[in-house]
């Protein structure tokens, strides 16, 4: 099992938790602020590049969420479907909190597929991060090995 952080971040490694420096795999970053204190924050997890040798159990760290934030959606969208292990599943959640807060479960066989909330998130109207941590793609039955998607979170910073 490997983790990859494809958040831009990396977490704590700056000069406190709270000042992240950037990191080098990934890309996220806000991409659509609608206000001050709301923003959707996009990552492209891209798993042929993950430097690691990708397994049924890896955590793809796809979106930094600051402490004192609500993220009060999160999906996906496929955007180059997976060659090799077509019926592989991911969950996206939060490792070691609730690994299908968002999608309970998902593939990566069908370009274009947009998907989500069909998680634990529905009945909630959002999760609340006390501290930092990240919204993942878990690897949930069987390697991925070119998947392409795209992960968006629609996050109210409280701060």
């Amino acid at each position: 099992m490997g983790t990859v952080n494809f958040t831009g971040v990396s977490q704590g490694s700056g000069t406190s938790p709270t000042a992240p420096v950037v990191g080098t795999v990934g890309t996220g970053k806000p991409w659509g602020a609608l206000t001050d204190r709301l923003y959707i924050a996009k990552t492209t997890v891209d798993t042929s590049k993950t430097g690691i040798t990708n397994t049924n159990a890896d955590v793809y760290e796809a979106i930094y969420v600051p402490a004192g934030s609500v993220v009060i959606l999160a999906w996906y969208k496929t955007t180059t479907p997976e060659s090799t292990n077509t019926t592989a599943t991911f969950q996206l959640g939060i490792t070691g909190t609730d690994t299908d807060e968002y999608v309970a479960a998902a593939t990566c066989a069908v370009a274009n597929t947009v998907a989500g909330p069909d998680g634990d998130i529905i009945g909630l109207g959002g999760t609340l991060f006390e501290t930092a941590d990240t919204i993942d793609l878990l690897v949930a039955t069987a390697a991925f090995t070119d998947c392409i998607v795209d992960v968006y979170a629609l996050i109210l910073d409280l701060n």
